[in-house]
């Protein structure tokens, strides 16, 4: 077997996250950017991960769990806190 085809039948040890731009974060959450950094200030909303100077992702793991937390139209669920 070539090396090649090696590395592609290899099982990766450890799993990286999925990073996610602003826009995605965005569309998942139905939030406008002054909204996602005013909750990440107050410590109610994922902290971006700096990748390079000037770019930030968001760990998808992190912000599906703050969707998961955010109550639902007409239910009686309270956001975690």
């Amino acid at each position: 077997m070539s090396r090649r085809n090696d590395r592609r039948t290899r099982k990766p040890t450890s799993r990286r996250p999925q990073l996610l731009p602003l826009r995605d974060v965005k569309a998942m959450t139905g939030l406008g950017k002054s909204t996602i950094y005013k909750l990440k200030a107050a410590g109610r909303f994922p902290a971006p991960v700096r990748v390079t100077d000037r770019a930030v992702r968001w760990i998808l793991e992190e912000v599906l769990e703050f969707v998961e937390s955010c109550p639902r139209a007409g239910s009686d669920r309270s956001p975690k806190e």
